[in-house]
């Protein structure tokens, strides 16, 4: 396994979308700024796996909890309500409050998904016990589920 940088990051994104690296900043959204397809999402996090000696995640932080937590309030007609945007701006993707607010939807937070977005979650990952991005998303999901019961009660 290699260690989680940048700079690899950067040179991964800019060769999947066969673009100059200088063009490619830590701050351009993959969808939104830099004209990413599904397809390349999928090419994107599995050279950034096979990089980092990790496996990263099939899903997203917000499917992991409608599977595993389905009542935690998160969402309210397809949008994030204030623990959702405090879910996402805490999580393994450290989304800024600009990207992850109360009421945005979950295509407009994939939309924005920046480079960064994609380190930390990298990040996240490879300091996962398991190296493996379902289970490291499934242990934060279940932790801050847990927090927020606590937090309630």
């Amino acid at each position: 396994m290699s260690t989680v940088e940048e700079s690899k990051v950067l040179e991964i994104v800019a060769d999947v979308l066969e673009m100059d690296i200088d063009d490619v900043g830590l701050d351009a959204a993959l969808l939104d700024d830099l004209g990413a397809d599904s397809l390349d999402i999928v090419d994107v996090a599995f050279s950034l796996g096979k990089a980092f000696g990790i496996k990263m995640p099939t899903k997203t932080v917000l499917g992991i909890v409608a599977e595993l937590a389905p009542d935690l309030p998160v969402l309210q007609n397809f949008r994030l309500t204030e623990l959702g945007a405090r879910m996402l701006q805490n999580g393994p993707n450290l989304y800024t409050a600009e990207v992850a607010k109360v009421g945005a939807s979950a295509a407009m937070v994939l939309a924005a998904t920046s480079v960064r977005n994609w380190y930390e979650l990298c990040c996240f990952v490879a300091s996962h016990p398991t190296k493996n991005g379902d289970l490291a998303l499934s242990d934060f999901v279940t932790e801050f589920a847990a927090d927020y019961l606590a937090e309630t009660v």
